[in-house]
Parts: C-alpha cells; sequence; structure tokens
C-alpha cells in the first residue's frame, strides 16, 4: 500500500511540473515583444558634398544593390519588420548615405555614414546613434551596418544605453 501512494504521489509531481512548463512556456510566448518597425533610406552624398570631399557617388544600380543587401541582412534578424520609410507610425529610421573613396578599379571602398533615428508618428524625430562605416565592397558595408543595427538594439534592450546617459 506504501508503494501505491509513492507511485501516486511521483505521477501527481510529474503532471504538475509538466502543467508548470506549459505555463511558462504560454507566458513566454504571451510576452513576444512587439517587432521593430524598421524603415531605410539609402543615399549618395550627393554633388553638393564638401569641397574637400574626394569621394564619388556610387550609380543608382550600386545603391539599388546596396539597399538590397542591406535589407537581405536586416531582415535576417529576429522581430525585425522592414517598412516603407514614410509609414505613418512610429518606427525606427535607418539612414545611410554612402560614397566610393580611392583611385582606380582594385582600390576603390565603400564608406558610409549610418544614423538611427526613432521616427514618431507626431512627427517628432528622436536622435538615437550614428556611426562610420568602411568596407571593400557593398556586401561587407551591409553586413557592417546590420551589425551596427544589433549592436544598437542590444545596448537599449540591455539598459547600457541609459546608464552611459546618466
Amino acid at each position: 500500500m506504501h508503494r501505491k501512494s509513492i507511485r501516486r504521489n511521483i505521477r501527481l509531481a510529474l503532471c504538475l511540473a509538466f502543467l508548470i512548463q506549459r505555463m511558462l512556456c504560454l507566458s513566454q510566448a504571451a510576452s513576444k515583444p512587439k517587432p521593430i518597425r524598421l524603415g531605410i533610406v539609402v543615399q549618395s552624398e550627393g554633388p553638393n558634398g564638401l569641397w574637400a570631399q574626394t569621394g564619388r557617388d556610387l550609380t543608382k544600380a550600386e545603391l539599388s544593390e546596396l539597399e538590397s543587401l542591406v535589407k537581405q541582412e536586416l531582415s535576417k534578424q529576429e522581430g525585425v519588420v522592414l517598412v516603407s520609410k514614410d509609414d505613418p507610425s512610429d518606427i525606427i529610421g535607418l539612414s545611410i548615405v554612402v560614397e566610393k573613396v580611392g583611385r582606380g578599379s582594385p582600390s576603390v571602398s565603400f564608406v558610409a555614414s549610418a544614423s538611427l533615428v526613432i521616427s514618431k508618428k507626431s512627427g517628432d524625430d528622436i536622435f538615437v546613434t550614428h556611426d562610420v562605416i568602411g568596407g571593400p565592397d557593398l556586401a561587407s558595408v551591409a553586413r557592417t551596418v546590420a551589425f551596427y543595427f544589433a549592436s544598437a538594439r542590444f545596448r537599449f534592450t540591455t539598459g547600457m544605453t541609459k546608464r552611459q546617459l546618466n
């Protein structure tokens, strides 16, 4: 008789553990963070850059390629939803200004200025962070831009930025 009560208690404990585990899984699924709505703009410096500027603007094809590569890299990140830069809701805006530097085909590199801004539907924009990125080709610039976004996201989600601001 004692054995039967031990078995029953073990079964009850296993059922209870299973129910607790299921409740935890359901609560974690219910508390998924909202997706990050990200609008992207890729553009050249333009002909009105600084007079001492040594870089050259990218062609339309190169700009399109970089934008496509950046979107491809960012879409790999969990919780990121790419939206139009003109989306009327609150979004994170990623602005990339890029140009070619160097002379001649083998020595051409790319340099980009990337900035993140919180764009509120009220029309207010809040500057978040900025970085300068260089790379030997557009694919490496796109990967570095995606890393830049991921690192800024990490700093904000862990509260590191708040500590830096105080």
